[in-house]
């Protein structure tokens, strides 16, 4: 398993992550988890935690 954080300052992997992730939440100031694929993303204000698996 490997994992990075993305930076929402990162618009390109930002859209990227967005486009796999349709259930981003729209306030990012929450704490979310989702899974998608075989990876969890965790949301904080500023950056997404992709954990792959």
């Amino acid at each position: 398993m490997r994992s990075h954080w993305i930076s929402l300052l990162d618009t390109t992997k930002y859209a990227e992550v967005s486009a796999n992730c349709p259930h981003l939440p729209e306030v990012l100031g929450v704490l979310a988890e989702n899974y998608y694929g075989d990876a969890l993303y965790v949301v904080t204000a500023s950056k997404i935690y992709l954990l792959d698996f």
